[in-house]
């Protein structure tokens, strides 16, 4: 393994959802849309409120 996906897996679960929706050039609402999620919800996922 590289030291890419050795940080990768010691992220936190909001910390690495953050990255690959950012590495995919999502925004929180596209994101949301994508997976069928209210953005809300994308927002406490990625801020670890729940």
């Amino acid at each position: 393994m590289d030291n890419t996906n050795t940080f990768f897996l010691t992220m936190s679960f909001p910390a690495r959802l953050a990255a690959l929706r950012k590495e995919c050039g999502f925004t929180q609402q596209q994101m949301a849309d994508k997976i069928g999620m209210h953005v809300s919800q994308l927002k406490r996922y990625e801020a670890g409120a729940s």
